[in-house]
């Protein structure tokens, strides 16, 4: 009995770790995408070539 609780108990801080990484991994495209976007806008060169080398490392 106590060990299937236990493993329930580390089924769902699995989960959360997932849901996490998967917070992060997506707040960071965001950020990159929304990067990219205030580049194109305000046409900063400097920054949207330093932001595509960022999506291609970011890439392989």
């Amino acid at each position: 009995m106590w060990n299937s609780s236990f493993d329930s108990v580390t089924f769902s801080i699995k989960g959360i770790q997932d849901i996490l990484s998967f917070l992060v991994t997506w707040i960071g495209h965001a950020v990159l995408f929304f990067v990219r976007l205030f580049a194109t806008l305000y046409d900063l060169t400097e920054v949207s070539t330093s932001v595509t080398v960022l999506a291609i490392i970011d890439l392989a």
